[in-house]
């Protein structure tokens, strides 16, 4: 179970123990923050629950219910149809969620197995902006502006949906060419 409290400029995150009746305590929360309650547990997801203002006496009689989590699987070819067999590529997905007057990101990620398939598991409700690209042996941080995808571009996962036959093209040619002058390098 998780908890997670928004205040100007941070978030946090807090885990507690679910007994086997289902009951939690989530210790020491800030008084008069606004406050949003989810949970998930291996499989599983919730729905976010709030916005909770948190009172000097607690919260008390929330309900969260849980649904099964979803997965996208499928396979990445490049541009001639034919699945690439390179293990080096990543399949990303985003997910976007709007709560609390803002909007954050949820990334998932995989890899392909040397058929050129993929599986993204354990995937919450949503719709998914999926990509497949060349797996980067260093950490890049950007920052700026993203803009939000439009929803016809997104595969759609319903609770406990499992989608499947999902095509990635990936533009293996330019990849392989790029690999080969870096190592030339």
């Amino acid at each position: 179970m998780s908890q997670t409290s928004s205040a100007p400029g941070r978030h946090q995150s807090r885990e507690c123990v679910v007994g086997n009746d289902g009951a939690f305590i989530i210790e020491d929360l800030p008084v008069g923050t606004p406050t949003y309650l989810e949970a998930s547990t291996p499989g599983f997801w919730s729905h976010r629950q709030g916005q909770f203002v948190v009172p000097a006496e607690g919260l008390d009689g929330v309900t969260i219910a849980l649904y099964p989590a979803g997965s996208i699987s499928g396979v990445v070819v490049d541009s001639s149809g034919r699945h690439i067999s390179d293990t080096e590529i990543e399949v990303k997905a985003e997910w976007w969620e709007k709560f609390g007057g803002g909007t954050y990101i949820h990334e998932e990620q995989t890899m392909t197995k040397g058929d050129g398939t993929f599986i993204l598991e354990e995937l919450q409700a949503g719709g998914y902006l999926l990509r497949a690209q060349r797996k980067e042996k260093t950490t890049v941080w950007t920052s700026g502006w993203r803009v939000e995808p439009n929803p016809e571009d997104l595969i759609q996962v319903g609770e406990g949906q499992h989608v499947t036959g999902i095509t990635l093209v990936f533009d293996y040619a330019k990849y392989k060419k790029n690999q080969q002058a870096e190592e030339g390098a």
